[in-house]
């Protein structure tokens, strides 16, 4: 009986990274230990959901998400940020969050907690950034005081703002957003 041939897939790079774009982070960063030329491709995904849910442990996600976001390659496109996290220990890690993805140019960055340190506080300032076009915050319990831009500082792009849960105390909370 003559042997069986196999035969062997190989993607290419963008065919790859587009896989993993539609994993949550964690499990990118697994999925690319399975293959040595996978090794480095998590840190070129342009889509990153930090999903609490895949993690038994806030401080094991909270420590994931910094050392993502400091071992990600730089000049890599970034288009979408989402954080999902029940609690979070303090804002620090989210504001960590958000800095990094207006400082790569991300179009869309999303957020969902529902306390933090186990009392509702503020959302992190989002810095201003011309590239965004979509910024949801969604709060699961109870509101979340939510700081807007001023006239002098708007989102020039954001065509799409999304809350849920949100105690907005702004005269003119919309003023910075001149596209919606």
């Amino acid at each position: 009986m003559a042997a069986a041939k196999r035969t062997r897939y190989v993607l290419q790079p963008p065919s790859e990274i587009h896989i993993l774009s539609y994993l949550d982070a964690k499990h990118a960063v697994q999925a690319s230990s399975l293959s040595k030329p996978w090794a480095n491709l998590w840190t070129r995904i342009p889509v990153f959901d930090f999903n609490y849910l895949a993690f038994t442990d806030l401080d094991k996600f909270e420590s994931f998400v910094r050392r993502v976001l400091s071992e990600r390659d730089d000049i890599a496109k970034l288009d979408t940020v989402k954080f999902n996290a029940p609690e979070i220990n303090s804002l620090k890690t989210l504001k960590e969050v958000f800095d990094y993805a207006i400082k790569h140019g991300v179009k869309q960055l999303e957020a969902s907690i529902e306390r933090v340190g186990g009392f509702t506080s503020s959302w992190p300032a989002v810095p201003v950034s011309d590239s965004l076009t979509s910024l949801k915050l969604h709060s699961e319990w109870g509101p979340i005081r939510c700081p807007f831009p001023g006239p002098n500082t708007p989102f020039m792009n954001v065509t799409i703002l999304y809350l849920n849960g949100a105690l907005i105390t702004d005269e003119e909370p919309f003023v910075g957003f001149p596209m919606l």
